[in-house]
């Protein structure tokens, strides 16, 4: 929950930030195993993100396309009054 704007976060997030170190050390290990102990990867090819969720994905405005117009929602969590 953050204090300041009383928000709750998604349980999606949370996993995300609760699991962050284990995470990083899983894909460690796959970088290491994939481009330096053996070939099966290119050494300079490029890398995939991680993408994880943080608190700034909390209140992301996102747009839709209808027939009409587009639509901007902002997108908050669950608010405590």
């Amino acid at each position: 929950m953050n204090i300041v704007t009383k928000t709750e976060m998604a349980d999606g997030i949370v996993n995300h930030l609760l699991k962050r170190d284990e995470i990083g050390q899983e894909l460690y290990i796959s970088y290491v195993a994939d481009r330096i102990t053996s070939d099966r990867v290119p050494f300079w090819s490029p890398m995939k993100k991680a993408n994880l969720k943080m608190w700034k994905d909390t209140d992301k405005v996102v747009k839709y396309k209808t027939k009409v117009q587009v639509v901007s929602i902002k997108g908050r969590q669950n608010t405590v009054p």
